[in-house]
Order: structure tokens, then C-alpha cells, then sequence
């Protein structure tokens, strides 16, 4: 199985949210600008009366600069309101993606006992014939293979939208399949 470090993965998602946060200062920062320009204009305003010219180039620059800062904004509050409508409903199927990963190693991890019982027996005297044996085997655990790595790539999915549950499910089949990953090694 290949599995990514889930530190890796875990920093890259705080990266990814700290550039939204980034756009969310941005944008409050350009609104605010917008307030100062407006205060200011009002301020000069008070004094003497603006031109069309000045008038209207201070409304452009507000108009502007308080689009791009509601956008950013907006951007940054969607994705996060976007988020949380979408992670309740996916961790439900992402828990059965889980067992199913789950599943799969165990039935893994059986194929390997298996193994290791008929070579046991081999070794005692009985007649099993360990090359149709081991090409049986090593067909079935292909075959388990190639869907772990399904499940490997619907975790990767699934990893955009919770992952903090991923991370935690991957620390966790890491625990409980160690004869998975030494048989693996083993076989090549």
C-alpha cells in the first residue's frame, strides 16, 4: 500500500487555510482603506468643495477597492460556510470508505496467515504443491490490493473535505495492520 506521511498532508492543509486567512485580512484591510478614503474625503469636503473630477475619482477608488475587499472576503467566509455544510454529510460515507479500508486489510492480513499455514504445512511432510499455492494467493491478494488502493484514492478525495478525520483514520490502520506492511516488505 502507499500511503502518504499524514504530517505532510496535515501542514499542507494549514498552509492551504492560512492563504484564505491571508485573503480574509487582505480584504478587511482594502475595506478599511475604502473607509479611510471615504472619512478623508468627507474631512477635505468639509473645508472646500471637491471638484467633479476629484469627487468622482475618489468614488471609483472606493467603489474599486471595496469590490476586491468584499470578494476576498466573501471568497474566504464561502469556502469555510462551504466546508461545514459538506462535512456532516460526508463523514458518514466517509466512515463506511473507512471500513471498508478496514475490511480490506484484514482480509489482507488473512491471506498472508494463510500463506504461512501451508507453508507450515509443506514443511511438516504434507503434500500442497506451494507454487500453485503461492500463484492462488498471489492472485487474490492483487486483486486486494488493487481495491485498497482504491479506498487509498477515495481517502485522498476525502481528505479535502475532512482532514482532520483522514489523518486520524490513517494514524489509526498504521496501528492495526503492521503485519500488512511486514508482509508486503517481505514479498516485495
Amino acid at each position: 500500500m502507499q500511503r502518504r506521511a499524514p504530517g505532510n498532508e496535515q501542514s499542507a492543509q494549514r498552509k492551504a487555510r492560512g492563504q484564505g486567512r491571508g485573503g480574509l485580512i487582505v480584504g478587511i484591510a482594502l475595506m478599511s482603506l475604502s473607509l479611510i478614503a471615504i472619512a478623508a474625503s468627507v474631512i477635505v469636503s468639509a473645508e472646500r468643495s471637491l471638484t467633479p473630477l476629484e469627487n468622482g475619482l475618489v468614488q471609483l477608488f472606493n467603489l474599486a477597492v471595496g469590490m476586491l475587499g468584499s470578494f476576498l472576503v466573501a471568497s474566504v467566509s464561502a469556502r469555510d460556510a462551504a466546508s461545514d455544510m459538506v462535512r456532516p454529510a460526508a463523514r458518514s460515507a466517509f466512515r463506511r470508505t473507512k471500513s471498508l479500508y478496514v475490511a480490506l486489510g484484514r482480509f489482507l492480513n488473512e491471506i498472508e496467515a494463510r500463506r504461512n499455514a501451508l507453508r507450515l504445512l509443506k514443511d511438516q511432510g504434507n503434500l500442497v504443491s506451494m507454487d500453485r499455492v503461492e500463484l492462488a494467493l498471489d492472485v487474490v491478494k492483487a486483486q486486494v490490493t488493487e481495491q485498497i488502493q482504491t479506498a487509498n484514492d477515495a481517502m485522498e478525495d476525502w481528505r479535502d473535505l475532512v482532514p482532520d478525520e483522514v489523518g486520524a483514520m490513517e494514524a489509526e490502520v498504521l496501528l492495526k495492520l503492521p503485519a500488512v506492511q511486514a508482509g508486503e516488505n517481505a514479498n516485495g
